[in-house]
């Protein structure tokens, strides 16, 4: 698993109680004392509907951030969308999004192919 280096762990869809709505993030990765909450969507490719869908994720998600510092003891914490279109198109913002995760352009498709199925699986 690309993420599964020392001093990194990945939990996987994690619930959350937040709002009066449980929350479940595809992923929790622990690495250089930070938290990132991960969650990954794949849109339409409509004009803006990436940068939205990546915007509804930050949002939905940030109210979990001072929880996620705590209960792992972290100094800080990050909402990391990975948004890709259903064609494919992978905006920058995602991009970055991988950079923070410290994963390399290579590694992108084959960690959000894995990932995401292990995630999907419980869902169908």
């Amino acid at each position: 698993m690309l993420l599964a280096k020392p001093g990194c762990k990945v939990l996987r869809e994690l619930t959350f109680s937040a709002n009066n709505a449980n929350l479940r993030p595809d992923l929790v990765v622990i690495r250089w004392e930070q938290c990132f909450i991960v969650d990954v969507t794949v849109g339409f490719e409509d004009t803006g509907s990436l940068e939205k869908a990546e915007t509804k994720k930050r949002e939905k998600y940030s109210v979990l951030l001072h929880e996620v510092q705590t209960m792992f003891g972290m100094r800080r914490a990050k909402v990391v969308p990975i948004v890709i279109g259903a064609r494919g198109p992978v905006p920058r913002s995602t991009k970055n999004s991988l950079r923070d995760l410290g994963l390399d352009r290579q590694a992108l498709f084959w960690w959000l192919l894995v990932e995401t199925l292990k995630c999907r699986k419980y869902h169908t």
